[in-house]
């Protein structure tokens, strides 16, 4: 595990923006649309618009930290270099739990679009099957995979702008009346549900000492990474509900492909089913891969055991950081977790940590501490983008399930406990010891 210095920077602008859209443009396109039908009508086009604005504001924010700062761990490496171990012990934990919640959805999905080829095999024993199988292949080491995963995102690029394309015609303006059923308060609730799908951006900030003119094109990847699936998202929103009712959407396991198949029979189904299976592996993996990288980073710096800051003397991977990881996704599938529950405490566990790198970064701006980013946020953008990013994510996580909301303060709560009760402990006897 390279902590990103004394690499060679080799990536460009091209393959910088490819490590951000592998991971955003995944499963979520295919699975939320009939969680956010349920909630929000063909209004929640405009939550994944307003959850594009948000991850839009943070990828400034990342953008000029990750060229100061080219650590293991992104944002939980920013905060707690910004504002110290507690804020960085609630901002590891959350980012962890809101990876394992991330990837239990993208497996339930997975297994979800599965049942499409056969009902035989139970939604939680194929989700499970992938969790290991995913573990696994982290844990081995899969860093042989780059360029299949470039080839699976061009073929999903392909099929949601058929989608799309081909989707368009077959609108029913009927269908987009009322166009916000629940009331707006809903599409706002909405936006914190689907935030989970536009959390992927942060990934290019783990490669930053590798890519080459950071000033550049750190922060055009990023934004180009979120900018493009938000308008897949919405586009993808709009011809979904547009073509099937309501309730009809709202009551799908596989909702991309209920719709292809609404206006271009089997055939359309089978290419969206295939490309939500690709989609769900992709994004999943992504998430493992990146928790097992903030649990890592958690152990060198002892906010959790340092046993987790230890490397596989063969493959050369952060092994008990990924079977932890795993351990936690095959449970929370075990417990039949729903998954719109799933998602929305990734949302809300991201949008927390996301909001604390805001501060993080104006904390930095105007600390004593030594801060020499490559790129800066330009006037004036600053310090308005991170302003507004913070209110923003305040606003919707205010706005969500209130059961979702007492869970993600009762992990927050857990975790400074956890600082006071470990990681602080653990300091006073190792500095009593010399």
């Amino acid at each position: 595990m390279s902590e990103g210095e004394g690499l060679q920077r080799t990536l460009g602008f091209f393959e910088a923006t490819s490590i951000g859209l592998g991971t955003m443009i995944g499963g979520g396109i295919f699975i939320l649309p009939s969680v956010a039908a349920a909630q929000a009508g063909p209004a929640s086009a405009i939550s994944f618009a307003l959850a594009g604005l948000i991850s839009l504001l943070s990828a400034l924010s990342h953008a000029e930290l990750a060229t100061a700062m080219h650590e293991a761990g992104g944002a939980y490496q920013y905060v707690h270099r910004a504002l110290g171990p507690l804020a960085g012990s609630v901002v590891g934990w959350g980012m962890w739990i809101g990876l394992v919640f991330a990837s239990a959805f993208y497996a339930v999905g997975f297994a979800q679009y599965l049942t499409f080829f056969s009902g035989l095999v139970p939604v939680a024993v194929a989700a499970v099957a992938l969790a290991l199988v995913l573990t696994a292949l982290n844990y081995y080491g899969g860093g042989e995979a780059g360029e299949l995963q470039d080839v699976i995102v061009l073929a999903l690029l392909v099929i949601i702008l058929s989608f799309v394309g081909l989707g368009v015609p077959a609108v029913d303006g009927g269908n987009l009346s009322p166009f916000a059923p629940q009331g707006w308060a809903a599409v706002l609730t909405t936006t914190g549900t689907v935030y989970v799908a536009l959390i992927g951006f942060g990934l290019i900030a783990a490669e930053a000492g590798e890519i080459k003119r950071p000033d550049r094109n750190i922060p055009w990847s990023m934004v180009v990474s979120v900018v493009v699936p938000t308008v897949l998202y919405v586009a993808v929103m709009v011809v979904s509900t547009g073509v099937l009712p309501i309730e009809e959407l709202s009551g799908s396991r596989i909702p991309v492909a209920d719709v292809a198949r609404a206006y271009a029979g089997p055939l359309g189904a089978l290419a969206m089913t295939v490309g939500a299976v690709l989609a769900t592996i992709s994004s999943a993996n992504a998430s493992i891969l990146s928790a097992g990288r903030v649990t890592y980073a958690m152990g060198a710096d002892r906010v959790l055991t340092d046993r987790l800051h230890s490397v596989h003397p063969s493959f050369g991977t952060p092994y008990r950081a990924i079977l932890l990881t795993g351990a936690g996704i095959a449970l929370l599938v075990v417990l039949r977790v729903g998954i719109d529950v799933l998602a929305e405490v990734a949302s809300f566990m991201f949008l927390l940590t996301y909001g604390l790198v805001h501060v993080a970064l104006v904390r930095l701006r105007h600390g004593e501490m030594s801060y020499d980013p490559e790129f800066t946020i330009p006037w004036p953008l600053y310090p308005v983008a991170p302003a507004v990013g913070v209110l923003a994510t305040l606003g919707v996580m205010a706005v969500m399930d209130p059961l979702v909301i007492f869970g993600g303060a009762t992990i927050v709560v857990a975790s400074v406990v956890w600082y006071y009760v470990y990681v602080e402990a653990d300091l006073v006897h190792e500095t009593a010891g010399d």
